[in-house]
Protein backbone atom coordinates (compact mmCIF):
# COMPACT_ATOMS: atom_id res chain seq x y z
CA UNK A 1 0.00 0.00 0.00
CA UNK A 2 1.43 3.35 -0.99
CA UNK A 3 1.69 6.33 1.33
CA UNK A 4 -0.78 8.26 -0.78
CA UNK A 5 -3.45 5.54 -0.55
CA UNK A 6 -2.78 5.12 3.16
CA UNK A 7 -3.24 8.88 3.72
CA UNK A 8 -6.53 8.91 1.78
CA UNK A 9 -7.91 5.97 3.76
CA UNK A 10 -6.76 7.57 7.00
CA UNK A 11 -8.45 10.87 6.06
CA UNK A 12 -11.74 9.12 5.20
CA UNK A 13 -11.71 7.14 8.46
CA UNK A 14 -10.83 10.27 10.46
CA UNK A 15 -13.65 12.30 8.89
CA UNK A 16 -16.16 9.47 9.33
CA UNK A 17 -15.16 8.89 12.94
CA UNK A 18 -15.22 12.64 13.68
CA UNK A 19 -18.72 12.97 12.18
CA UNK A 20 -19.93 10.03 14.26
CA UNK A 21 -18.45 11.46 17.47
CA UNK A 22 -19.92 14.92 16.80
CA UNK A 23 -23.34 13.40 16.05
CA UNK A 24 -23.19 11.34 19.23
CA UNK A 25 -22.21 14.38 21.32
CA UNK A 26 -25.08 16.43 19.85
CA UNK A 27 -27.51 13.62 20.69
CA UNK A 28 -26.17 13.38 24.28
CA UNK A 29 -26.38 17.17 24.71
CA UNK A 30 -30.00 17.29 23.46
CA UNK A 31 -30.98 14.39 25.71
CA UNK A 32 -29.29 16.05 28.70
CA UNK A 33 -31.04 19.38 28.03
CA UNK A 34 -34.42 17.69 27.73
CA UNK A 35 -33.91 15.86 31.02
CA UNK A 36 -32.92 19.11 32.74
CA UNK A 37 -36.37 20.63 32.11
CA UNK A 38 -38.47 17.58 32.94
CA UNK A 39 -41.18 17.90 35.56
CA UNK A 40 -44.49 16.22 36.31
CA UNK A 41 -47.43 17.46 38.36
CA UNK A 42 -49.83 15.14 40.17
CA UNK A 43 -53.02 17.17 40.30
CA UNK A 44 -54.43 19.27 37.50
CA UNK A 45 -56.55 21.79 39.42
CA UNK A 46 -55.66 23.47 42.70
CA UNK A 47 -57.65 26.09 44.59
CA UNK A 48 -55.47 28.89 45.98
CA UNK A 49 -55.56 29.20 49.78
CA UNK A 50 -54.41 32.02 51.99
CA UNK A 51 -50.61 32.50 51.88
CA UNK A 52 -50.25 30.26 48.82
CA UNK A 53 -47.71 31.17 46.16
CA UNK A 54 -47.13 29.71 42.71
CA UNK A 55 -43.86 28.27 43.99
CA UNK A 56 -45.56 26.67 47.01
CA UNK A 57 -48.36 25.17 44.93
CA UNK A 58 -45.93 23.78 42.36
CA UNK A 59 -43.57 22.51 45.06
CA UNK A 60 -46.41 20.58 46.76
CA UNK A 61 -47.86 19.08 43.58
CA UNK A 62 -44.96 18.62 41.17
CA UNK A 63 -41.66 16.77 41.01
CA UNK A 64 -38.58 17.10 38.84
CA UNK A 65 -37.31 20.52 37.80
CA UNK A 66 -39.52 22.72 40.00
CA UNK A 67 -37.93 25.92 38.68
CA UNK A 68 -39.05 25.18 35.13
CA UNK A 69 -42.55 24.25 36.36
CA UNK A 70 -42.79 27.51 38.33
CA UNK A 71 -41.60 29.51 35.32
CA UNK A 72 -44.23 27.89 33.10
CA UNK A 73 -46.98 28.61 35.66
CA UNK A 74 -45.89 32.24 36.13
CA UNK A 75 -46.11 32.63 32.34
CA UNK A 76 -49.77 31.56 32.57
CA UNK A 77 -50.91 33.19 35.82
CA UNK A 78 -48.38 35.88 36.67
CA UNK A 79 -47.33 36.28 40.29
CA UNK A 80 -50.53 37.82 41.70
CA UNK A 81 -52.83 34.92 42.47
CA UNK A 82 -55.94 35.35 44.62
CA UNK A 83 -57.46 33.22 47.38
CA UNK A 84 -60.13 31.01 45.84
CA UNK A 85 -58.61 31.20 42.36
CA UNK A 86 -58.38 27.92 40.47
CA UNK A 87 -54.88 27.13 39.23
CA UNK A 88 -54.51 24.46 36.57
CA UNK A 89 -51.12 22.72 36.76
CA UNK A 90 -49.37 21.37 33.70
CA UNK A 91 -49.01 17.60 33.69
CA UNK A 92 -45.45 17.89 32.33
CA UNK A 93 -43.08 20.14 30.40
CA UNK A 94 -44.56 19.15 27.03
CA UNK A 95 -48.07 20.32 27.93
CA UNK A 96 -49.74 23.68 27.54
CA UNK A 97 -53.00 25.01 28.95
CA UNK A 98 -55.78 25.98 26.54
CA UNK A 99 -58.98 27.82 27.40
CA UNK A 100 -62.08 27.28 25.28
CA UNK A 101 -64.49 30.06 24.33
CA UNK A 102 -66.75 28.73 27.09
CA UNK A 103 -64.00 29.18 29.69
CA UNK A 104 -63.19 25.47 30.04
CA UNK A 105 -59.51 24.75 30.66
CA UNK A 106 -57.82 21.70 29.17
CA UNK A 107 -54.27 20.52 28.63
CA UNK A 108 -52.76 20.21 25.21
CA UNK A 109 -49.99 17.61 25.47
Amino acid sequence: MTNELYNKIRAVVTVTLSAFIIGFLVWVWNDFNHRMVEFTCDSQEVVVHEYDTIWGIVNRNCSGNISVAVDRMVEKYGTNIQVGQHIFLLANEDCDLRITDGGEVFQDC
